[in-house]
């Protein structure tokens, strides 16, 4: 209101010849004022939703409340959160879709039930890690933990977005409806935007370590790398490989390489989701495609890297004559799916041959 005034007054004592350049000068200097008081109160919002949230949920849109998030801050300030509905369940918890009330901001989250004394401290120590990469992964196609809660034997994270379905999912649904033609067109610029978020990643010493279908989310046509649950930071590190004798990751995606893995087996795995992608984008079947590939008698005989000269004739094979666009990502698809850790390219230099050669693969945003 104060701003209003102010330009009020401005018409009101003004000379005539000065009253159109004061009045000018009155609705920019409003404009920043409105501006700067729209972030601070979001960021208010945002800090006392990670100061205080929700612990009691009720299967009848009854609120969380009164718990503390994250850490402590002395500006109290009540924030609630209201269920919405049950996204998904898994081994060994839930998605919940929420709503904050003040704001009315959906949120997804992500419950962990931690029933064993004996592997809880564990668990805290892995949610607490994946906080803290997320943290430090701030990217337009990449899923953030905005906050985080520990109740009991649950552990919560809160998410940003609330996605419509994974790629898993997507990919099954275009298949199941005979491929439409709009959706399957959407997953040409998704390669360009995965691998960005993947190469941003790897920019801050984050390496995934289990690149699947699954974990990448779907909202509005846009994808987000997720779930950095198994996820390892190297910063201060002199390489990305890491000897951990606990191997993360789905086996179907894993890197023929043995330990250690670093960067490199991240962008296998996206080789292999690409693949999958290249796929559905040429109309055909991912059970088609795991019947190609399949080595018969054999532990993980579906895994990409049991069969990877299949995995290659299969690309050749759906990918049409004169399809410029297929034949750039299947080619980029090729160089990350190397049997060679030396041969196998860089995210960031597979964003760079893409980029170079099409826009097409990209979103308005990444292009």
């Amino acid at each position: 209101m104060q701003c209003y005034e102010r330009m009020l007054q401005a018409l009101d004592t003004e000379d005539s010849d000065a009253k159109v350049d004061h009045f000018v000068a009155e609705v920019e200097h409003a404009t920043r004022t409105i501006a700067a008081l729209k972030d601070e109160w979001e960021q208010l919002v945002k800090q006392a939703a990670m100061d205080q949230a929700a612990a009691q949920r009720a299967m009848t849109n009854q609120s969380y409340y009164n718990t503390t998030v994250g850490p402590y801050n002395p500006y109290m300030t009540n924030v609630s959160f209201e269920w919405q509905d049950t996204l998904g369940n898994g081994a060994y918890g839930q998605v919940h879709k929420v709503r904050e009330t003040s704001t009315g901001t959906f949120y997804a989250q992500k419950v962990i039930r931690v029933s064993d004394p004996n592997t809880k401290a564990r668990v805290e120590r892995e949610v607490l890690n994946e906080v803290a990469i997320m943290q430090k992964l701030r990217h337009h196609h990449i899923a953030s933990v905005q906050f985080h809660h520990f109740d009991g034997d649950n552990c919560s994270l809160f998410m940003l977005p609330v996605a419509e379905c994974d790629l898993r999912t997507y990919m099954r649904r275009c298949a199941d409806n005979q491929f439409p033609r709009a959706d399957v067109a959407h997953i040409t610029s998704w390669f360009g935007c995965l691998i960005s978020a993947l190469a941003f990643a790897h920019s801050k010493h984050i390496k995934h370590e289990d690149i699947k279908p699954s974990n990448i989310l779907i909202k509005d046509h846009q994808p987000y790398l997720a779930d950095f649950g198994c996820a390892k930071d190297f910063s201060g590190q002199e390489s990305s490989t890491s000897l951990d004798t606990l191997t993360f990751g789905t086996p179907v995606y894993w890197a023929p390489e043995s330990l250690p893995r670093g960067r490199s087996a991240d962008v296998f795995s996206m080789g292999c989701v690409f693949s999958e992608m290249l796929t559905i984008r040429h109309k055909r079947k991912l059970e088609e495609f795991q019947e190609y590939r399949c080595v018969r008698h054999r532990d993980n005989a579906y895994a990409f890297r049991e069969n990877l000269d299949k995995v290659l004739d299969w690309l050749d094979e759906i990918v049409p004559p004169r399809d410029e666009v297929g034949d750039l990502l299947k080619e980029c698809t090729s160089r990350m799916l190397e049997r060679s850790v030396n041969r196998r390219k860089e995210a960031k230099d597979i964003k760079r041959n893409l980029r170079r050669e099409s826009d097409f693969v990209f979103c308005t945003t990444c292009a």
